[in-house]
């Protein structure tokens, strides 16, 4: 039989003649009109129709035998989700400010078997969308929902005849409600689950209500995967997500996978209570975003990036759960357990960055997380893997409690920034920097457990606690080459650093600058406390832990500041004899090799063990610039450069412990 589409003002359809007025009656009706035709407004020109409506009733994939005669008919009379969807799009060319609605069975499964590629009008491969369309996977039930398979992207055999479950075009809005779309594979082309593109407009719109995109992918061409493996949504479109899912995108066997493995927007996108979850890419695992992005309630955790090699080069390995360029914001939102790797190749020299999130737009975080996101370095000797929770070159703003946790890096285990940061009212907490690269700012050594900055960083009213790194357990605070930031000439420009109303307090470096380490950077200090943090040592090198609240190589000023209980050792403290020049802990509150100017400060309880020397402050240039030299950090010549001078005004040293003996 074949399925007529209904209405909701006649049960049959509402165009084309559907039913015609005997002759007598039809001056009766014109009277009418003429005489109470404001009472009839809703029939006059213009009004809104109700939308045509297709039932499905076959899983079959077959064509409708006469797209546009008003009737979802294949084969044998049934209506089918590629019938109707011909019909819909057929029917759109007559009238294109129409409106239309797909009903499907719920839990039924539509496999689309009609195998092709590079066909726009639905007859094989993908389902093509060319209308105003909401299609509805729980049709009248209340089922799961129901289920749209593609061509299976781990079948291989024949990859130019696999195609992608649906391509939207341009220029219409479709909603989608209650669907599971699966095992698609666009071959040598965008968007594996959905291509939200095409037909060179720049407006348009594709909502997903309660819609799961998984385990589908894209094709090869010029030695690497396609992007958008889940969803690819083009410029000047709009995509919205609403309590839905996409996961699984992007084989994890692809030895050069594509960018955005769960999502590509280079539109407008909003995911609202929705969760991105284990998809795979070369950048941005989860998201990968040129465009605006925002996310509310929404999760984005366990997706990962490769850094891979594609022939010529090393591409790719940036943005474990999401890759900006754009503007992305983020409220309410968690970013977790996504994984960046660098290629075990000693050739490969490049960098990974952020295993949570890349940034070189503008990222703004309100009230979200960002925890135990990695950046892995799988090639110690080569290139380095950089920011664990964040990396930014760009904007990267976080208020309104926004917490950085648990991740880990080789530099940078919360943020590594490069760009400007602003840090308020948030936690940067528990974060790891190691790093045996041999390259890094700081020799063979990572730095800045909670965060490295060589750009701009301000923070106000937060807490940086519990991190540990090699160097600068909670902050590193150094200069990098103006290179390493946009491809200018080399230029080596100092970080900047301010804290305001700040707490840095147990965090642990193994040699230099248990709280802050801060080297050929401008450090400035207001209000706050750095407490409880510890500058260990480690005595199988022969070095002991130098300054336990910070060390100072360069430019620091702290006013109205409380430095307590922090401590420099040797590790094992007086159980350890080490000998040399380094071997004991020194400046349990302060080491400085700079410029140090303090003010209204208090410094009590800070210690230093062994023979080290200033439990409260050590002033040491030669001293610490030696030690330095011998780590492996190369300072350059702006911090060599540097007078160095010590300045306390209206402070307080009281209970500073050097080994056995009290210096106040």
């Amino acid at each position: 039989m074949s399925l007529e589409p209904t209405s909701a003002v006649t049960g049959r359809s509402a165009r084309r003649g559907a039913f015609a007025l005997p002759f007598h009656l039809f001056f009766v009706v014109a009277l009418l009109l003429s005489t109470f035709g404001g009472a009839f407004g809703a029939l006059t020109p213009g009004a809104s129709a109700a939308a045509t409506t297709f039932t499905v009733n076959s899983t079959a994939d077959l064509n409708d035998t006469t797209p546009g005669d008003n009737s979802c008919a294949a084969a044998g009379g049934v209506c089918t989700l590629r019938a109707a969807i011909q019909e819909v799009n057929a029917l759109a060319l007559l009238t294109p400010a129409d409106t239309y609605v797909i009903n499907l069975a719920s839990d039924a499964t539509y496999t689309l078997s009609l195998s092709g590629t590079n066909e726009d009008n639905a007859a094989t491969g993908d389902l093509d969308i060319k209308a105003t369309l909401t299609i509805n996977g729980k049709g009248a039930g209340t089922g799961a929902g129901a289920i749209v398979v593609g061509n299976d992207p781990t079948n291989e055999l024949n990859p130019s005849q696999q195609d992608r479950v649906f391509q939207v075009f341009g220029g219409y809005t479709v909603v989608m409600n209650n669907l599971t779309i699966t095992d698609g594979y666009a071959f040598q082309s965008n968007g594996g689950g959905i291509l939200h593109d095409g037909a060179d407009v720049t407006n348009g719109s594709l909502t997903l209500n309660g819609v799961t995109v998984t385990g589908n992918d894209t094709g090869m061409i010029n030695n690497q995967d396609n992007p958008g493996a889940g969803i690819y949504n083009g410029a000047g479109l709009t995509l919205t997500l609403n309590n839905s899912t996409v996961s699984n995108n992007g084989l994890a066997t692809r030895s050069n996978p594509g960018d955005g493995g769960g999502i590509y927007n280079a539109g407008a996108a909003t995911l609202t209570g929705s969760t991105v979850t284990g998809n795979y890419a070369g950048s941005g695992g989860g998201i990968y975003n040129t465009g605006t992005v925002t996310l509310t309630g929404t999760t984005v955790n366990t997706n990962s990036a490769n850094n891979t090699y594609n022939g010529s080069t090393y591409v790719g390995g940036n943005g474990g759960g999401i890759y900006n360029t754009g503007t992305a914001t983020l409220t309410g939102s968690t970013v977790s357990n996504n994984t960046l790797t660098r290629v075990n190749d000693n050739n490969n020299s490049s960098d990974v960055n952020g295993g949570g999130i890349y940034n070189t737009g503008t990222v703004t975080l309100t009230g979200s997380t960002i925890s135990t996101n990695t950046a892995n370095d799988n090639n110690p000797g080569n290139g380095h893997a950089n920011g664990g929770g964040v990396y930014n070159e760009g904007v990267l703003t976080l208020t309104n409690n926004s917490v950085i946790n648990s991740n880990s890096a080789g530099l940078g285990g919360g943020i590594y920034n490069l760009g400007e940061l602003t840090l308020t009212g948030g936690t940067v907490s528990n974060n790891t920097s190691f790093s045996t690269d041999g390259g890094g700012p700081f020799g063979i050594f990572g730095g800045g457990g909670g965060i490295f900055n060589g750009g701009s960083t301000a923070i106000a009213d937060s807490k940086i606690s519990g991190n540990s790194a090699i160097i600068g357990g909670g902050i590193a605070n150094s200069a990098v080459n103006a290179p390493q930031r946009s491809g200018a000439a080399a230029q080596l420009v100092p970080g900047t650093l301010v804290l305001t109303n700040t707490a840095v307090t147990a965090n642990t470096a193994l040699f230099f600058g248990g709280g802050i380490f801060n080297s050929q950077g401008n450090l400035s200090i207001t209000g706050g406390a750095l407490s409880n943090n510890t500058a260990s040592g480690f005595p199988f090198l022969g070095f002991g832990g130098q300054g336990g609240a910070l060390l100072n190589l360069d430019t620091a000023t702290l006013m109205n500041t409380t430095i307590s209980n922090n401590s420099a050792s040797n590790f094992g403290g007086n159980s350890v004899v080490m000998s040399g020049p380094f071997s004991n802990g020194n400046g349990g509150g302060i080491g400085n090799a700079g410029v140090l100017n303090v003010s209204g400060t208090t410094f009590s309880g800070n210690s230093v063990a062994g023979s080290g020397s200033g439990g409260a402050l050590f002033n040491g240039p030669n001293f610490f610039r030696g030690m330095a030299g011998k780590a492996g950090l190369k300072p350059g010549a702006r911090a060599a450069s540097v007078d160095t001078v010590a300045t306390l005004s209206n402070s307080t040293l009281s209970g500073n412990v050097t080994t056995n003996r009290v210096a106040s």
